[in-house]
This record gives structure tokens, C-alpha cells and sequence, in this order.
């Protein structure tokens, strides 16, 4: 028995791919051999003694074609700009032998150099394959790309040769260069940009180059705009950083491709960077009277001035002179190119160098010219010079009022612009008593309001004003008295009353009679010689009078010179003191004090006569019922003290001091007109 063995391993011989082996027919043979038939190979015999195998192996050798693969060094894709070499192997999975001794190089498909080449020498390198070089002593299995560029971009696979013949070609293996994009093309629409419109720069590339266009770069003169990475650069308004130079670049993982720049003119219609306020006012008295007119354009525009809707020439007009500067684009307030344009008052030509107000009053419009991107505009102003008041008028510098009547109206004006403010005041008190051009108190006014009163006019500008005379006139007040004059004893009569021109009527009463004595006035005192002849008890009685009125009678009781025990037999009267209230102004209580009582009443006069041994009168206080009634002495001469009649005067006193303080509290609520309280005002 014969056993077949290939590298120690006992064949299983099958007719189809082996013949012989067996004892009759030791010889094997391989039919179709295979790179898998390739070995070492050895017999063994077997009987029935035992098994010998063969001295010797064969070793069989299979001649078979190369399979190849290209493998690509460096594996990765390759940037043009680094220029790198690329190094491909045609390298044999299997094949025998492995020694290739021909490569046929392929790129896309298409035959790119069969190596080795002995008849003709090229060098396939980042140039022209025509470039020569000897190619024929090299390893065919190696290709070197030099300095490889976007035209080695592509799938390369080879074909290799040995002994036993060409083998089947490699699969492809891509070789990636990458590049950067191809210039780009820069254009924007619309073609006339305007200031405050849209604008769309849009940038394109015709070869985006390898990989593809990741990104856009802009860039606003030498300014980055890191924000903006689309190939469309929208502006919604444009504004002053718009009129620039705009560069575009596309750009992917190869770098940045060549870039395109273009220049945008902004165009700007005439606009108001600073226009007229609708009211300017200077003080008449100014030293520097301009208005400013202030207009972007571009293209360019002129301004031009009126007065009144009238144009204003500055050839024949010295009243104004006009300067006009050209600004500059302003980037910090987003003005374009711009004209200010200044129309200034020549003062040095006006009277007194001041404005005045009736001429230089008017209506001023500044107006731009057409520069064809938009229409002319124009802005007005209402000229004003301003002043203080002046010129103030009252309707009346003096009115008499009756007191206690209401007095008329009086009207107060002023000249002024802005225009004045008006209010009253008294001499005296800075306190307004009314606000506005009219005086109108509307309420009676008493005595007190008589003065001087101010109509002031005032604006921001300064103020003025005009003085008004309350005349307020009443009635006479009267007040008598004895006096000595010249050696001689007369009885005066003193009378104040508005107006001064006051009469006198005199009469002298006693029991039986009434006369008119002869009276004369010194220095505005009515005197009435007093008789000391006469003994009998008299009373002299003054009215005064003026336009106004008739006064209160002044009465004065004369005792005449009598024993006091006649005076006690009855001839001694009690006669009422008229009392006057504060309004009609009496003020003769200290010299009339009489006491008064009515008929048939109980109540008892005393009299303090110590040598006649009576009791001293009692203290009584003064009787409510008679608080318009003072007691009055019935003698000058001296009796020591009168206790009851002191008591019902301090009680009087008293009352009159509660009735002020209540008085005092109502003038608090009272206009400001009426002053201040004056006790003795009824004397004034």
C-alpha cells in the first residue's frame, strides 16, 4: 500500500485533480496544478510487515501569476500647497514567484507607464512625464509622484508580471489632493447703492476646488467680518460703513482660494443732519445771532436761504453774511459727506447793535439743491427776538373806592416776548395778591387798603413794573379835647377823614338851649374859645364832614366852675357816652367817659366822699348789658380812687382784647390786600 503525504499531510487522491499513487501505478501526478499543490512531498509503503517511508522529499514548485493591490504612502488626502512626494507600491498578495518583473501603472483606468521601460526613459514626476530620466534599472513595483498637484488627484491600480505572466489588475486606490478654491468673482445689486436702502454683495467661485467650499471670508476694507460666512453678504440700511471696499474669499480644508474685491459708492439724497427748529428765539440784546442748516449729500448740493419766502442775495443785503463748510463722512455718527451751512446776523450794522424786534421778526427756510439722487428740501423756522418786558401801562395809576364798597377793575399791560406773566402785589410785601393782567377784588375793602400797589410784568428774560394808588376814602373822624393855646383855654376838634377836605360844625348844648358857637381852623383843627365865665354845665358837641360823609358828633361835658355840693344837689348829670365802633373810628372814650343808665333803673351812682363819712362803694364789675357804655368822670379834679369804675374798665379792656384776637383770625383768611390789622386804624 502506497500513502501520498504533501508537507507531512496524507492526500486524499481523487481522480479529478490527481493520477497514479497507487501500488500498481506508483507514480503521482497533479493535474491542473494549483499555487495549492505547491510542497513537500514523500511516499510511504505498507505491507503487511510494516511501512518505510521514502528517503528523499520532492519539493514542488507551482509557477503562478501575481495578484497586486497599490498601496498609497501617506494614505491620506495630500494639500497641494505642502507639495508633497506620494509613493505608491504595487505589492503582491500572491503569486509565484513574488518577484514582479514588469508593473503596469493605470490612473483612472487609462495606462500611465509600464516599468521598467528600457527603450524609452521617463520619470513620471509633479511636471510633464516627458521630462526624461532612466527608468529602466528601478523596482517596477514603486511609483514616486513628486511634488504631487491637484492633476495626480485620482484612482491609480497596477498589473504585475513574473514568470509565469501578467497578473489580473489591483483594484484602485485613490490618491487625494486637496486644493483651494479658484478665484472668485465679487459683484452687488443694485448698481446705484443709496444710503437707507438694501444692499446684496454676492461672491462667486468657478472651480471650489478640493474638498468642497466649507466657508466665505469677508472682509470690509482691512475689517474681518467674522460674522458672515455665506456667499451672499445682505446689508438691510445702508450706512456710511457701507461706502467701502468689500473683499470675498471662498475657502475649504486646502486654505483660502484668491480673493475679489470691489468698491461701493453710497449715494445719499439731500438730508437733514441738523434742520430749523420750528421756533428760535434770541435775546435782543445777544452778541452772536446765527441759524445752522445742516445737509448730507452725495453727490454734492448747495443750500440756499430765505427770508420771508424771499431769497436772501448777499451781494446787496448787509444785514446778513453767510459761511458754509464741507464736512467730511463721519463714521462715529453715520454721516456721509455734508454741507453746514451759517446764517449769521451782521450786528456791527443794526442800531446799537442789538436786533430789534419788529424787523428782524420773520419767517427764515433754508433749502437744498436737487443733486439727482433725491429732491430738494427745506426746513423753516419762526424767527423771534426776545425781550423783557417794557413799555407796561395801567388803565389807572389812581382809583378812589368808598370803604367798604368794592372797587373797580383796573387793567395792567406789557410789551414782552415771550409774552409776560402778570400778578399784584402791595408796597411793602412781596406776597401776590392776585395773578393775571386784572385787578379785580371783587369784595368791599376797608380802610386798611389804602397804598400802593405794583402790576409786575414778568418773563425769563427780565421783569417790570407800574405802581396803582388805592385812594380809600371814608368819612370824617373826630376827636375833641381841651387845650391850652395862645394863654388861652379852647376846645379842639380833631378830624380825619379821606378826603381831607373836611368841614366843622359846632354847637354848644346846655339845659335849655342849643348855640353855634364861632369856631376857627389852624393847621386842619377846628378851635372853639372856651368861656370860663359860664358856670353852667354845657356839652360841646363837633360833627365833622367831607364828600364822604358826616362824622359821629364829638362831645366834650364843660362843668363850668361851681361848689361841688351844687354839683351833688342833682346838678351833676350822667350822660351817655356814645360809643363808636372800631369801623366809624371814635376814639374819644378816654376824654367822654360818662356813664349812662337807663331811666327808672335801680342802679346807684356813687361817690367816694370820705370827709362825709360814707362807706366806700363797692367793687361791682361792669354789667354785661352795658358793654357799649364806659363810665365817664364827672370831674377832673382828683377824689382818690374810684374802685368800681376801675374794675369795669379793666373788664372792658379785657373783652376789647378777646374781640382783636378773634378779629385778628378772620384778617388771616382775608386777601392779602387788606394788610395788616391796625388797632388804631378807625384814627388813621
Amino acid at each position: 500500500m502506497i500513502r501520498e503525504l504533501q508537507d507531512d499531510i496524507e492526500l486524499t487522491l481523487d481522480e479529478e485533480h490527481y493520477e497514479g499513487g497507487i501500488t500498481v501505478n506508483t507514480a503521482l501526478i497533479v493535474k491542473n496544478a494549483t499555487a495549492t499543490d505547491m510542497g513537500s512531498y514523500k511516499c510511504i509503503l505498507e505491507n503487511s510487515v510494516g511501512a518505510t517511508s521514502s528517503k528523499e522529499n520532492v519539493n514542488v514548485s507551482v509557477l503562478y501569476k501575481p495578484v497586486v493591490e497599490v498601496i498609497s504612502d501617506p494614505g491620506t488626502p495630500v494639500n497641494e500647497e505642502e507639495r508633497l512626494n506620494v509613493s505608491l507600491s504595487c505589492t503582491v498578495l500572491s503569486g509565484n514567484p513574488e518577484i514582479l518583473t514588469a508593473v503596469r501603472w493605470y490612473l483612472d483606468g487609462d495606462l500611465l507607464k509600464e516599468l521598467p521601460d528600457c527603450t524609452m526613459n521617463y520619470t513620471i514626476t509633479s511636471t510633464l512625464p516627458e521630462e526624461s530620466s532612466s527608468i529602466c534599472d528601478i523596482d517596477p513595483s514603486k511609483l514616486l509622484l513628486e511634488a504631487v498637484g491637484r492633476s495626480f488627484h485620482g484612482d491609480y491600480s497596477c498589473e504585475g508580471r513574473n514568470e509565469a505572466g501578467w497578473g489580473p489588475m489591483s483594484p484602485s486606490t485613490s490618491v487625494t489632493i486637496y486644493y483651494k478654491p479658484g478665484p472668485a468673482t465679487i459683484s452687488y445689486e443694485p448698481k446705484q447703492v443709496v444710503k437707507g436702502q438694501r444692499l446684496t454683495i454676492a461672491c462667486s467661485v468657478l472651480d471650489p476646488g478640493r474638498p468642497v467650499i466649507n466657508s466665505f471670508k469677508w472682509f470690509r476694507d482691512l475689517y474681518r467680518l467674522t460674522d458672515q460666512t455665506n456667499s451672499l453678504l445682505d446689508i438691510e440700511s445702508v450706512d456710511v460703513k457701507a461706502a467701502a471696499n468689500f473683499t470675498c474669499m471662498a475657502s475649504n480644508d486646502a486654505g483660502d482660494g484668491y480673493p475679489a474685491t470691489t468698491s461701493v459708492d453710497v449715494l445719499v439724497a439731500p438730508t437733514f443732519i441738523r434742520a430749523l427748529e420750528n421756533y428760535q428765539g434770541f435775546v435782543y440784546n445777544s452778541k452772536n445771532v446765527s441759524l445752522v442748516c445742516w445737509i448730507e449729500c452725495v453727490p454734492g448740493c448747495n443750500i440756499s436761504w430765505y427770508r420771508n419766502d424771499q431769497l436772501i442775495d448777499f451781494d446787496i443785503s448787509d444785514r446778513y453774511y453767510l459761511s458754509n463748510s464741507y464736512m467730511p463722512l463721519d463714521y462715529e455718527n453715520n454721516y456721509f459727506a455734508s454741507i453746514q451751512s451759517n446764517l449769521t446776523w451782521n450786528l456791527t450794522t443794526l442800531a446799537n447793535g442789538r436786533l430789534d424786534h419788529i424787523d428782524d421778526d420773520a419767517k427764515f427756510t433754508c433749502k437744498s439743491s436737487d443733486n439727482g439722487i433725491g429732491t430738494p428740501i427745506e426746513s423753516t423756522t419762526q424767527f423771534h427776538v426776545e425781550f423783557p418786558p417794557e413799555n407796561i401801562t395801567i388803565s389807572k395809576k389812581i382809583i378812589n373806592v368808598t370803604v367798604d364798597t368794592i372797587p373797580e377793575t383796573v387793567s395792567c399791560d406789557a410789551k414782552a416776548y415771550p409774552n409776560a406773566t402778570f400778578r399784584w402785589f402791595r408796597e411793602g410785601s412781596n406776597d401776590t395778591i392776585i395773578n393775571g393782567q386784572i385787578l379785580d377784588l371783587n369784595t368791599p375793602i376797608p380802610r386798611r387798603s389804602n397804598g400802593t400797589y405794583y402790576c409786575e410784568a414778568s418773563n425769563r428774560h427780565g421783569k417790570q413794573n407800574i405802581s396803582l394808588v388805592v385812594n380809600v376814602q371814608f368819612k370824617p373822624d373826630c376827636h375833641i379835647q381841651r387845650k391850652r393855646l395862645e394863654d388861652q383855654d379852647y376846645i379842639s376838634c380833631l378830624a380825619i377823614g379821606n378826603p381831607e377836605e373836611i368841614n366843622f360844625i359846632w354847637s354848644v348844648e346846655t339845659d335849655n338851649e342849643t348855640i353855634e358857637p364861632d369856631f376857627k381852623i389852624l393847621d386842619g383843627i377846628s378851635y372853639v374859645l372856651l368861656d370860663t365865665s359860664i358856670t353852667k354845665f354845657r356839652t360841646y358837641v363837633c360833627i365833622a364832614n367831607n364828600s364822604i360823609g358826616q362824622s359821629t358828633a364829638c362831645e366834650l361835658d364843660i362843668t363850668g366852675d361851681v361848689p361841688w355840693w351844687y354839683r351833688m344837689d342833682g346838678n351833676l348829670r350822667k350822660r351817655k357816652l356814645i360809643k363808636y365802633s372800631n369801623e366809624n373810628g371814635n376814639n374819644n372814650q378816654a376824654n367822654n367817659m360818662t356813664e349812662t343808665m337807663a331811666d327808672g333803673a335801680t342802679k346807684t351812682f356813687y361817690e367816694n366822699l370820705p370827709f362825709h363819712g360814707i362807706q366806700a362803694p363797692p367793687n361791682k364789675a361792669f354789667s354785661p348789658g352795658f358793654s357799649d357804655l364806659d363810665y365817664a368822670d364827672v370831674d377832673y379834679r382828683s377824689y382818690g380812687p374810684i374802685n368800681y369804675k376801675a374794675a369795669s374798665i379793666a373788664l372792658f379792656q379785657k373783652q376789647q382784647a378777646i374781640q382783636r384776637q378773634q378779629q385778628n383770625q378772620q384778617e388771616e383768611r382775608r386777601p392779602q390786600m387788606y394788610g395788616v390789622s391796625d388797632d388804631n386804624e378807625e384814627l388813621l
